[in-house]
């Protein structure tokens, strides 16, 4: 669970009204993606006092009625769904009432929980939410930092507790490189697909292709890089290695290696001991072996 507080600033709306329309869209997504993932949204009484050149949020806005609001040439942009969609998302949470009178008062409230603004337009800081993504790189950064934190699903993947996000970085791969029509060659797997057919075209470029997509992937599932262990571990071994650390549905810390040449995961566990090499989708690849063992823990 996390907290969010509806940042005002974001919605001056006086940009292009495409834009307009995108930014509001991705608001509601990520407000409503929040909810379902039990975050608590919250406000403050400058979303009801800031008035805006268009007027207030919600007297002149989420409550007004449609045909109301499209008098004004400032709203002829505005669909009347996405207005029907705000409407319905302010009466279920906030509703209507201001939880705290600034942002300043927000954080201490909750203090060390997991904190963020939600909006639409900008992203002002790096706990800025203002859309799905925004959403998941908000939650990755506090759990790689408080992996203690993050309560496991029975569902949840052995190695990747955010695995259906993680996967969707593979598909865009293999999108971009024009391979989903491999998918049915590749019994309909986006993971095999991309390993099969994505890597493949790499060559020579393999290692830094997958450094670059191997760290999204550890780091959309909570996993924290591990600067010392990567540096003690290439000194030792002479390869180039990155290891990253999570907490397991166990409490025990494992550790996450980087196959370069490969394109693969090596897992570990606290002591270091090689426990099986995974695909980044986290499908089995092959058995443990003591030779990829941690050398310097």
């Amino acid at each position: 669970m996390g907290y969010l507080v509806i940042n005002h600033i974001t919605f001056t709306l006086n940009e292009a009204e495409d834009n307009n329309i995108l930014s509001l869209t991705n608001f509601l997504d990520a407000g409503n993606h929040a909810r379902k993932n039990h975050d608590i949204i919250n406000s403050t009484t400058e979303l009801f006092l800031h008035k805006f050149t268009w007027g207030y949020f919600y007297d002149d806005f989420v409550y007004k009625s449609y045909s109301e609001l499209i008098q004004k040439d400032s709203w002829k942009w505005l669909p009347q769904t996405v207005h029907q969609a705000f409407t319905t998302f302010f009466f279920q949470n906030p509703s209507g009432r201001s939880d705290f009178a600034n942002f300043d008062e927000f954080l201490n409230f909750y203090k060390l929980e997991n904190l963020g603004s939600i909006g639409c337009k900008c992203k002002l800081t790096n706990s800025d939410v203002y859309d799905i993504m925004t959403w998941h790189l908000w939650k990755n950064s506090f759990y790689q930092e408080n992996p203690q934190l993050y309560i496991w699903k029975p569902k949840d993947h052995e190695f990747l507790p955010n695995k259906s996000f993680s996967d969707n970085i593979l598909e865009r791969e293999v999108l971009k490189h024009g391979k989903i029509d491999k998918l049915s060659e590749n019994k309909n797997s986006v993971g095999l697909t991309f390993h099969n057919e994505v890597m493949k075209l790499k060559g020579p470029n393999l290692r830094a292709y997958t450094l670059q997509i191997a760290t999204e992937i550890a780091e959309a599932n909570f996993y924290k890089y591990e600067k010392e262990l990567s540096v003690n571990e290439k000194e030792f071994t002479g390869s180039p290695r990155k290891i990253f650390s999570m907490i397991n549905k166990k409490g025990e810390k494992i550790y996450l290696s980087i196959d370069h040449a490969h394109g693969m995961f090596e897992y570990h566990n606290f002591r270091g001991e090689h426990l099986g090499e995974y695909k980044f989708d986290g499908s089995f690849n092959s058995y443990s072996d003591s030779s990829h063992n941690l050398k310097t823990i």
